[in-house]
């Protein structure tokens, strides 16, 4: 019982670090590109 509820509390925490991460990268391919626009401007 206490091992299934520690799995459920790894998988909810490894979904929020890959959703984290997902965002980071959209973030980092925004700025890339912004910078892109400014450049080509």
């Amino acid at each position: 019982m206490e091992r299934r509820e520690q799995s459920r509390l790894y998988s909810k925490v490894n979904t929020e670090i890959s959703d984290f991460s997902s965002i980071q990268l959209c973030t980092e391919v925004a700025v890339a590109i912004s910078t892109a626009m400014l450049v080509i401007q």
